[in-house]
C-alpha cells in the first residue's frame, strides 16, 4: 500500500477517493484508466497520509483553517478547535466559539473542499467522480454528507458513498489476480476497534458474487502498551480463528496500532501463511478505485457484484411497450448500495395514465408489480403525455418515485405538476 509518485502526462481528468472518520481523513486520486492511484501525503514524513478532521476560526476573522494548521492555530491562541466534524454534522448540534455559532454541516463541507484542494497535482484536472468511504454508512449519513458537499461548493458530477467493507473489496479486487485468487484477509486495528474481515467470492454466477465476513475483538481494546506480549497472544488467537484452514493469497494490516511493531509471534505466523502487507491508506485507495469504476475507468463491477447488508436485493424496472411488444425498462440494478441508488427516466403514458413498477428478486426471480395511478395528470391521447420519473431510496426498504408532467412538445405544454409515490419493498 505504499504510494510512489510518477510523472503523469495526461492530467485532464481526475477521480478522488476520500477516507473519512471522526478523527482523521485521507485523500487518494487517479488520472485515468492506466494511471496508478496516488495517496496525498500530509507532510514530509513518508507514509503519513492522514490529516486530523478539525477546524479552527482564525482570531478576529471569519476564515477557517483545517487539519494540522487548525491544531497549530488553536494551540497558539490557547483555544479548542472544532473536532469530530463528521459526528457533529450527523448529530445536528450547533457548534460555538468566541465569535459565535457555526453550522457543523457547513463546516464539514468546508473541510471536504479544503481536502480536495490538498493535492497540487490535481489543480488543473477536471474532477469526474468522488467516492467517500466511512466506517459504516448509517441511514442518516448519505443525506448529511451530500448536503455538506453542496455547502462546500463541491461540483463533481458523480458522488458516491461506501463503507470500509466495500472500500476493502474495491482495493483488494483491483490488485493483480495472484494477490486475491486464494482469498484476502484484513486486520484493522485502531484505538476504538479491532476487527478482521475476509473476502468471499462465489464464482458460480456471472457476475461473481463477492461478500465479506468478519468479527470484532473487544478484548483488544484498549491497547496496553506495557503488555505487548499479552496483546500479541490475543492477536495470534484471533488470527488463527480468522484464517482457520485457509491459505489466503494476501493478509493486510491497517490501522494506527499497526504502525509500531509489537505483534512479533502473530506476524511470524501470518508470514508463514501468505504475503503480508501493512499500510494506512487502504480505504482511501479503495474509494478511489470505486470512483474509477463509477465512470468506467475500470470494469470491476461488471465482473464482480459486491453484496452486504446495504445492498439492494431487488432489481427495479418499469413495464412498458417497446416496438409493439411488452418489455421492462431497467431503472435500478440489484447489488448497488441503497444510498447510491438513484435514476431518472422519461416515459410516454397510455390513456390509462398509470405506470407499473416491477420489483424482481435478485436471488429467486420473484416478481412484484406496483401500479402507480397518475389520475392527477391531464387527460390526453395515448402516448401524448411525457413524464419524468426520478427514483431514489430514502431507506434500505423505502423507494421514492417523483413523477413530473413534461408535456408533449408544442401540442401539450408541460404543466409542471408533480407527485411523489413511496413504495415499501
Amino acid at each position: 500500500m505504499k504510494t510512489e509518485r510518477m510523472d503523469i502526462k495526461n492530467k485532464k481528468y481526475v477521480v478522488f477517493g476520500i477516507d473519512l472518520t471522526d478523527d482523521a481523513a485521507q485523500i487518494s486520486y487517479c488520472f485515468g484508466p492506466e494511471s496508478e492511484v496516488i495517496t496525498e501525503q500530509s507532510g514530509d514524513e513518508e507514509e503519513n497520509f492522514s490529516v486530523p478532521v478539525v477546524a479552527f476560526r482564525k482570531k478576529n476573522t471569519d476564515r477557517f483553517v483545517f487539519g494540522y494548521k487548525a491544531l497549530e492555530e488553536a494551540e497558539r491562541n490557547a483555544a479548542e478547535p472544532f473536532d469530530n466534524l463528521l459526528g457533529a454534522a450527523l448529530s445536528g448540534n450547533k457548534l460555538f466559539d468566541e465569535v459565535g455559532e457555526v453550522d457543523p454541516v457547513t463546516l464539514l463541507g468546508m473541510f471536504l473542499s479544503w481536502l480536495l484542494h490538498m493535492p497540487k497535482e490535481t489543480a488543473d484536472a477536471e474532477a469526474r467522480a468522488l467516492v467517500i468511504s466511512v466506517p459504516v454508512v448509517s441511514e442518516l449519513l448519505p443525506n448529511v454528507l451530500m448536503e455538506a458537499v453542496h455547502r462546500g461548493g463541491i461540483r463533481i458530477p458523480e458522488i458516491r458513498f461506501v463503507s470500509h467493507a466495500e472500500s476493502f473489496f474495491y482495493y483488494a479486487m483491483s490488485q493483480p489476480v495472484e494477490l486475491w485468487r486464494n482469498g484476502v484477509i484484513l486486520f484493522d486495528y485502531d484505538d476504538e476497534h479491532f476487527e478482521y474481515r475476509k473476502i468471499i467470492i462465489d464464482g458460480r454466477t456471472r457476475p461473481a458474487l463477492v461478500t465479506t465476513e468478519g468479527k470484532e475483538y473487544p478484548e483488544m481494546i484498549p491497547f496496553h502498551t506495557g503488555q505487548p506480549e499479552q496483546m500479541d497472544s490475543i492477536f495470534l488467537e484471533a488470527a488463527h480463528e480468522a484464517i482457520g484452514r485457509d491459505r489466503p493469497s494476501v493478509i493486510y494490516l491497517t490501522g494506527k496500532r499497526f504502525e509500531v511493531r509489537w505483534e512479533r509471534d502473530t506476524l511470524r505466523y501470518l508470514c508463514s501463511i501468505g504475503r503480508v502487507f501493512q499500510g494506512q491508506n487502504l480505504y482511501s485507495k479503495g474509494a478511489c478505485h470505486a470512483a474509477r469504476d463509477v465512470i468506467s475507468w475500470s470494469r470491476l463491477s461488471s465482473r464482480y457484484l459486491f453484496l452486504d447488508d446495504d445492498s439492494l436485493k431487488q432489481n427495479v424496472s418499469i413495464r412498458c411497450i417497446s416496438e409493439g411488444r411488452e418489455s421492462q425498462l431497467p431503472v435500478i440494478d440489484a447489488g448497488i448500495s441503497w444510498y447510491n441508488a438513484e435514476s431518472h427516466v422519461e416515459v410516454l403514458l397510455g390513456t390509462d395514465r398509470e405506470v407499473t413498477v416491477v420489483l424482481t428478486g435478485m436471488m429467486d426471480g420473484s416478481e412484484r408489480n406496483v401500479v402507480l395511478r397518475l389520475d392527477w395528470m391531464p387527460e390526453r391521447p395515448a402516448r401524448a403525455s411525457r413524464v419524468g420519473m426520478d427514483f431514489r431510496f430514502t431507506e434500505k426498504d423505502r423507494l421514492e418515485v417523483t413523477i413530473t408532467d413534461l408535456g408533449f412538445g408544442d401540442l401539450f405544454r408541460a404543466t409542471g405538476l408533480r407527485e411523489t409515490e413511496r413504495i415499501t419493498l
